[in-house]
C-alpha cells in the first residue's frame, strides 16, 4: 500500500513514520496559511462512532477490489473476516455465541491497515472548493477545513439579479460564507457516511472559527441538529485556539498535569524517604511529557504559552523534589537537569518535519515543504 502510494496524504494514522505530531502540524500549517488579512477559515470536526464495529466487509472489499488489491488477498481477507464469533462476560456469567455479522477484530495488526482502506475515498466524497479533509486513524474525529478570501468568495456567492439585469456580491460577510460552506461539507460527509454505513456521532461534531470576526449566528444546522460554533477545539490532544497562540493548551496540559502529580503525592511527599534520583525519574517520566505535549506546536505560539510552559515545569520539579521554598530556581534546574524548553520544542519540531520529507509518500512530501 504504501509503496504503491494508495493511501491518501491525508491519512497520518497507522502508517509507519508518521503520528500525531506530524498531523497536528500539518492542521496548523494549513490554518495558518488560510487565514490573515481578509481569510477565514472554518474547521469541524466528526467522531465516527464505533469505527472499528461498524465496518461493513462487503463495502470493504469492494474497495480492496477497486484498489487494485490482488484477487487472492482479497479472498483471505474475506476468509479471515467471515464466521466470527463473540461472548460477553460480565463477572462469572458468560453469554452464549453470536456472529459478528460487520466489524473488524479489535488488536489484530491488520485491522488498521483494513479501516484506512474503507475510509480511503472519503476525500474525494468532498466536492466544496478550498476544501481539506485531515484523518488520523479510528479514535479521532475527522477534520474538515474550509476557508474563504472576502474577494474569491465575492465570485463564487455572486449572480444576476432578474430586475435590474446585473452582477450582486455579498460583501463583508466571510465568516457567514465559509460556515454555509461547512454546512454542505457535513451535508456530503453525511451522505458519504449514509452510503457506506458508517455511523456519525453527532452529539459530539465540533465547529470552530479561526478569525476574530464574530459570525451573526452561534451555530450551524446538520441533520436538523444545531452544532454550536467555538472559539477553539482540542484535535489530537492538542487545543487549537482562533489565533493560534496555544495559551489554552498550555494551560490545560498544566492542569492535567497537577492532577496526575496530586495522585501521586504519597510517594514524594516530605515524610517519603524516596531518593533524589527517583524524585528526578517520576518528573522525567511523568510531569515533563505530560506539561509539555504539543511542544512542536506551542515553540511557535506565543510567549505568554511559552513562559507558563516554563513556570508549570519549575512548579512541578519544585513539587516533587520538595525544595524549601527559598531554593533558587536555577539550582532546581541544575539538580532536575531541565534543558531549555524552547529550545527543545523547536528542535521537536525540525524532528517531526524530517520524518514527513523522509516518508515515501509523495503527497506527504509535498506537505513537509509548506512547513517552515
Amino acid at each position: 500500500m504504501e509503496e504503491q502510494d494508495l493511501i491518501p496524504g491525508n491519512q497520518f494514522g497507522f502508517r509507519q513514520g508518521l503520528g500525531a505530531a506530524q498531523q497536528a502540524l500539518n492542521f496548523m500549517q494549513e490554518v495558518k496559511e488560510k487565514t490573515g488579512p481578509r481569510k477565514v477559515a472554518v474547521a469541524a470536526l466528526i467522531d465516527v462512532e464505533k469505527a472499528y464495529d461498524k465496518v461493513w466487509r462487503e463495502g470493504l472489499q469492494f474497495k480492496m477490489r477497486k484498489l487494485g488489491i490482488p484477487v487472492e488477498l482479497v479472498k483471505i481477507t474475506r476468509s479471515w473476516l467471515k464466521e466470527r464469533k463473540f461472548r460477553v462476560k460480565i463477572l462469572q456469567s458468560l453469554s452464549r455465541e453470536r456472529n459478528a455479522a460487520e466489524g473488524l477484530p479489535q488488536g489484530s495488526p491488520l485491522s488498521p491497515l483494513l479501516f484506512n482502506i474503507f475510509v480511503i475515498d472519503l476525500p474525494k466524497a468532498i466536492t466544496i472548493p478550498k476544501s481539506r479533509v485531515f484523518q488520523f486513524a479510528d479514535g479521532y474525529p475527522h477534520c474538515f477545513l474550509t476557508s474563504s478570501t472576502e474577494f474569491g468568495t465575492k465570485f463564487e456567492e455572486s449572480g444576476t439579479c432578474p430586475e435590474r439585469g446585473e452582477c450582486f456580491c455579498v460583501q463583508g460577510l466571510n465568516l457567514e460564507l465559509s460556515l454555509r460552506k461547512v454546512e454542505r461539507v457535513l451535508k456530503e460527509a453525511g451522505v458519504f457516511a449514509a452510503n457506506w454505513n458508517i455511523k456519525i456521532n453527532e452529539s459530539k461534531t465540533e465547529v470552530v472559527k479561526f478569525t476574530n470576526k464574530f459570525p451573526r449566528q452561534n451555530c450551524i444546522s446538520w441533520n436538523n441538529k444545531r452544532v454550536k460554533i467555538q472559539n477553539q477545539v482540542t484535535y489530537l490532544g492538542v487545543t487549537f485556539d482562533s489565533k493560534m497562540k496555544f495559551e489554552n493548551h498550555v494551560k490545560r496540559r498544566g492542569a492535567l498535569t497537577a492532577e496526575r502529580l496530586r495522585k501521586l503525592y504519597p510517594i514524594y511527599c516530605r515524610e517519603s524517604r524516596l531518593s533524589l534520583e527517583m524524585r528526578k525519574k517520576i518528573f522525567k517520566v511523568i510531569a515533563l511529557p505530560s506539561n509539555n505535549y504539543g511542544e512542536e506546536l506551542w515553540a511557535c505560539g506565543s510567549e505568554k504559552a511559552k513562559d507558563r510552559v516554563e513556570i508549570n515545569v519549575r512548579k512541578f520539579a519544585r513539587w516533587i523534589g520538595n525544595f524549601p521554598w527559598f531554593t533558587r530556581n536555577g539550582e532546581i534546574k541544575e539538580l532536575f537537569q531541565i534543558e531549555d524548553l524552547r529550545a527543545r520544542g523547536l528542535t521537536r519540531r525540525s524532528e517531526a518535519v524530517r520524518r514527513l520529507r523522509n516518508h515515501p509518500c509523495e503527497q506527504i512530501k509535498a506537505l513537509a515543504e509548506r512547513i517552515p
